[in-house]
Formats: structure tokens, C-alpha cells, sequence
């Protein structure tokens, strides 16, 4: 909306709309914990700007999504898209409560978070975010691993592919393995359970996911490209 500095009586309406809206959000957020310490802004400027803005001095960045379902309805809007596609702090996509009846199954204090990992690019700060919101949570923690068995062109997988493809999971598993050591050692308490699975990554993180506390995947930056988004739970 206008700046502060706007006087025109008609663009003080929306602004006193806003400042009414944060105040009784902050009533509420007040009377659930009111143990913390809870400050509200209204930013005059587009929300993904003044998001990015605020992040820059913040240690996470708390989004809603609009629930539309898997990757996509969380990424629907315009404002998390952009948020996601460029924050350098960490951003986490909360999904609304829905309805009794559908796919979505409401997470407790002690659900897992899921981290999806490429053990051949594992990114360090993914991996430890990982552990430590585990940690905090007294949760375990699933490591999700997706891979595929290369083939030829055109080249329908045989039986002939069975030996070679038990070999390549296998290879899959110590790989993460081998990846996750180190943070098994630096976090002790925090339980963790491996998941190497032959398939596309999105849907093994899906699946994964289904009833866990956080999902946790990494965002690759590639120069020119900066609304493109991918995890790093695949091997390519």
C-alpha cells in the first residue's frame, strides 16, 4: 500500500485496515504464548521486498501456504515464490489446518522431520538446519535419498538390469550413509532413520513427509535463474 508519508484521506483507510488486522493478530498470537515476546510492523512497501527485508536480520522467515496440496499448493502464491526463489535465511512454508477428510495428517510435538538429501552435493547448511530443528523438537529425523538406474535411450530396464540395479541402491545407501555420519556424531540425541528409494524425488519426498513436523529440502541458485527452484534430493 501508499507509503506513511500519503495523505490522502482515501488511502488512509487501507492503512488503518491493515494496522486493525495486525493488532487483533497479535492479540490472539498473545493469549496462545504468552510467554513470548511478540512484536507487529505494517510495511508500506510489496510484500516479497519487505519480507526479503525483514529476513535479512531474522533467523528463519515463517510463511503460510494456501493448502492446495503437495509441492505445488505450496508454492501457489506469488508473494512465497518469490520469498522462497530468494531469501538467503531459512524460510518455512506452513500449511494450514484442513478439513477432516483429506491427505493431510496434522503433525505433534514429537512427528519426524523429513530432510531430503543428495549425498553427492550435500548441503551443509540444509543438513545441519535439519538436525538442529530435530533436536529442538526431541524429534527423529528421516533422511530421504531418491536415485534412479540410469538407462540407455529408449532402453526398456530387463531382467538382466536386476543385479546391476541392487548394486546401484546399495551404492545409493553408503552414500548417505557415509554423508550423514558425521552429523550422527554432532547431534547424538537425535534419532535418525535412512530412506533410499529408487523413484522420482518430489514423490518420495511426499510420502515421506505425509504426518511429519518439517519437511526440510535445500534451494540450488543458478545465476540467471533465480525463480527456479529445485531440492537436493535428487542425483542427476
Amino acid at each position: 500500500m501508499a507509503g506513511d508519508d500519503a495523505t490522502l484521506p482515501e488511502l488512509q483507510v487501507p492503512r488503518d485496515r491493515a494496522r486493525l488486522t495486525l493488532s487483533h493478530a497479535v492479540d490472539r498470537l498473545i493469549e496462545r504464548h504468552p510467554h513470548l515476546r511478540i512484536s507487529a510492523d505494517v510495511i508500506a512497501r510489496p510484500a516479497p521486498a519487505g519480507l526479503l527485508a525483514e529476513a535479512e536480520a531474522a533467523e528463519m522467515l515463517v510463511l503460510g501456504s494456501r493448502g492446495l496440496g503437495g509441492v505445488g499448493g505450496l508454492l501457489v502464491g506469488s508473494v512465497a515464490q518469490a520469498v522462497v526463489a530468494h531469501a538467503r535465511r531459512p524460510v518455512v512454508l506452513v500449511r494450514a489446518d484442513t478439513a477432516t477428510g483429506d491427505d493431510h495428517v496434522p503433525s505433534t510435538p514429537h512427528s519426524p522431520v523429513v530432510l531430503g538429501i543428495d549425498p553427492s552435493h550435500p548441503c551443509v547448511e540444509l543438513v545441519e538446519f535439519a538436525f538442529d530443528e530435530a533436536a529442538r523438537r526431541h524429534a527423529p529425523l528421516q533422511a530421504v535419498h531418491a536415485w534412479h538406474f540410469p538407462h540407455a535411450s529408449g532402453y526398456a530396464p530387463g531382467p538382466m538390469d536386476a543385479g546391476a540395479r541392487a548394486e546401484s541402491g546399495a551404492e545409493a545407501s553408503r552414500a548417505l550413509a557415509s554423508a550423514l555420519g558425521p552429523w550422527r556424531e554432532k547431534f547424538p540425541a537425535v534419532g535418525v532413520h535412512e530412506l533410499v528409494a529408487e523413484g522420482r524425488p518430489i514423490q518420495q519426498l511426499l510420502e515421506a513427509a505425509h504426518g511429519a513436523g518439517l519437511l526440510a529440502v535445500g534451494r540450488k541458485v543458478r545465476a540467471g535463474s533465480m525463480g527456479r527452484i529445485s531440492v537436493r534430493s535428487s542425483t542427476r
